[in-house]
């Protein structure tokens, strides 16, 4: 599992692309910084041409709901939609202040401690806030990408492909992504 949330995938369709579009378009609202009503779609965002970028309308607060970018492209079969699931750019800043933050405190006090014989139990209160911000960026991601994906792949009438991206290994062993 990543360090910071980060999804990416992709879905087949057997629709054309210009279908798959309109599905999307149709399930998309102009984004709104102020929302006094319930959302009358699933998505808010931009949809543009074979490209969009949503995310899900929720009624209420999570800072780690996924901002979903997309492009959808011809396949032999229909449609192939590749989908990136990121954090809001100033969530994933400030996630990576914090963790690196309370990351660098908690070898400091665990190397200072060894130096000087102490117990490196100290580093337990900067571990503790490490592995808390952790799971909380990673569970209220996780949370809120996989009740997108279900909602993206019915959207758009489509599934994930068999050939879903996966780490390849390069032939110096080091894993990369395509």
């Amino acid at each position: 599992m990543p360090l910071l949330p980060y999804r990416r995938y992709e879905l087949v369709s057997t629709n054309a692309p210009s279908e798959v579009e309109a599905a999307l378009r149709a399930a998309v609202e102009p984004e709104r910084i102020w929302r006094f009503r319930a959302a009358t779609r699933p998505f808010e965002g931009e949809v543009g041409d074979a490209v969009f970028d949503v995310r899900r309308t929720i009624g209420y607060r999570n800072s780690f709901l996924p901002q979903i970018r997309g492009k959808i492209s011809a396949a032999p079969e229909g449609s192939r939609i590749a989908i990136t699931m990121r954090l809001h750019p100033l969530v994933l800043a400030f996630m990576i202040l914090w963790l690196g933050g309370v990351g660098v405190g908690c070898i400091s006090i665990l190397f200072a401690e060894l130096q000087k014989g102490g117990a490196p139990f100290k580093a337990l209160g900067p571990a503790g806030m490490f592995i808390f911000g952790w799971v909380l960026s990673a569970g209220g991601f996780t949370f809120e990408a996989r009740k997108a994906s279900v909602l993206l792949a019915s959207t758009m009438v489509a599934r994930p492909t068999t050939d879903a991206v996966q780490p390849r290994v390069a032939t110096d062993g080091a894993a990369r992504r395509r």
